[in-house]
């Protein structure tokens, strides 16, 4: 009856009165509808705090939709206690969920089995690291069923749900929803793949499919990773782009118009460097026609770059200095006004402020691949990554460098990045956000490589022009079987 299941073998928590009390009321009606009255007694549903709470108990079965709270969001009470008291947070940021999956895993019996609906991102997150670290330790994870990219709840978040026991497990079942597929397909026809945990860095999950994981270890052994042919390196961050940007577009005598709030002001255009948003060009002509610039208050040295001290920059450039004066209260609220900015119209970060030369780019999410190359060696880039040609002399060693980190290759470089491989590669390795764009970080882009090339082999594909015949020359370059497009031989 189900007076006898919700006395002898339902036990409930909630932190909030209302959601137990919610849940009384619906399992009354549950009682109802099977002719019986259930009373108050018959429940075992506490109003408690379940990280605090002394428990006593052992469970057959647990399962739960554990709180998602970010350790910004905590009280400094909570974030002591919790540290103080759960392993699975110790190191540093943390998000309140990973509490819970350590609180589950100690209340489980010998046989007993666990599942959360959680966010997906404790696979790769830096903050989740603790908790990847102590399903290394207590080998408790069994199962993975990964939404992706796809919200199957309305939140805003990528969910996934996880399976842990008491068992000794070496390695993590998985299976990954496909971008063609709706969740009760999904879920009806659930086909996972062994991901062992000592093949497993526990710094960054990367859980695959079987033929994904013969795949991507044929990309990343069958060459030089793009990490030892370029430097990558992030784009620039004045954390105020709507003020530094100036649109070369409206130019009179060297000075730049830019119309503000504030009204009409002119910018001495010796003053600013042409700048690519990368998020906004979509084809290589865009790079070509771009006339953005950003103003660049600093002058620099073999040693790096020093802002242009204030007296000076009032001297030399009278026009951008009064612009960015009518600009200074915005400016020095920059990261909620918690950093001074001396002088005020610095950038935000000087990460990128000195990195020069021809480089290719890539936006930080894009639904395929979107490498562009930009010529223009004294030029920033924002809101992507760049991947710089290593500049190295001609010398004995001269057949040891890779030829696509010489910029005269930059075309056949291009050909390979933005082929079918890396689109498989990143879709398979990457994060995504909604709608399925996968994030091209240098941490997602980096072991990716690029196979020695025969000459005759390079002449290929540098003549090839049809991306369809791009393809398919790397794919069987590359060794991997994926789906499309269909394969031949070149000879």
């Amino acid at each position: 009856s189900i007076k006898k299941i919700l006395k002898e073998n339902i036990i409930g928590a909630d932190i909030l009165d209302y959601n137990v009390r919610r849940t009384k009321v619906l399992l009354s009606i549950i009682g109802l509808l099977n002719n019986e009255i259930v009373e108050e007694t018959d429940f075992d549903i506490k109003h408690i705090d379940s990280l605090k709470y002394k428990w006593k108990n052992e469970f057959n079965v647990i399962v739960g939709n554990p709180p998602y709270v970010k350790y910004q969001d905590l009280n400094n009470d909570n974030r002591i206690f919790l540290s103080n008291n759960w392993e699975t947070i110790k190191n540093g940021t943390f998000n309140l969920y990973f509490a819970f999956f350590e609180l589950g895993h100690k209340l489980l019996s010998n046989d007993g089995r666990l599942g959360y609906i959680t966010p997906n991102n404790y696979f790769t997150s830096l903050a989740g690291l603790s908790l990847r670290q102590y399903f290394h330790k207590y080998k408790c994870l069994r199962r993975i069923i990964d939404f992706s990219h796809k919200k199957v709840f309305d939140a805003q978040t990528y969910t996934a749900i996880t399976f842990l026991n008491r068992e000794n497990n070496k390695a993590i079942l998985y299976d990954r929803i496909p971008d063609n597929q709706f969740f009760s397909e999904f879920l009806n026809n659930v086909d996972v793949s062994p991901n062992y945990l000592n093949q497993l860095n526990v710094k960054k999950w990367r859980l695959l499919k079987k033929q994904e994981q013969k795949n991507i270890r044929n990309i990343e052994r069958i060459g030089t990773p793009l990490n030892n042919i370029f430097d990558i390196n992030v784009g620039i961050a004045t954390l105020k782009d709507e003020i530094y940007f100036v649109d070369s577009s409206y130019e009179e005598d060297d000075l730049l118009v830019k119309e503000t709030n504030n009204g009409t002001f002119y910018i001495e255009k010796e003053i600013t460097k042409p700048v690519y948003k990368i998020s906004n060009i979509k084809k290589q002509e865009d790079i070509d026609n771009n006339s953005l610039r950003v103003i660049t208050p600093y002058y620099f040295t073999r040693k790096g770059a020093n802002p242009i001290p204030e007296s000076e920059f009032k001297k030399n450039y009278p026009n951008c200095f009064s612009f960015l004066l009518s600009e200074k209260e915005k400016l020095q609220n920059r990261d909620k006004g918690k950093v001074k900015y001396e002088p005020f119209y610095v950038w935000g970060r000087t990460q990128g402020l000195s990195r020069k030369g021809k480089k290719i780019v890539t936006p930080t999410f894009s639904k395929q691949p979107r490498f562009l190359f930009i010529n223009k060696e004294d030029s920033y880039f924002t809101n992507g990554y760049g991947l710089f040609f290593k500049q190295r002399q001609a010398d004995i060693f001269e057949k040891l460098i890779h030829p696509i980190s010489k910029e005269e290759n930059y075309q056949i470089a291009l050909k390979i990045l933005n082929s079918i491989i890396m689109e498989y590669y990143i879709n398979i390795t990457s994060v995504s956000i909604q709608g399925g764009y996968p994030c091209f970080q240098k941490n997602f882009i980096e072991r990716f490589t690029i196979p020695e090339f025969t000459v005759k082999e390079l002449e290929i594909l540098e003549r090839l022009t049809d991306k369809n015949e791009i393809d398919n020359f790397l794919l069987e370059k590359y060794q991997i079987n994926i789906p499309e497009p269909k394969r031949f031989s070149y000879t």
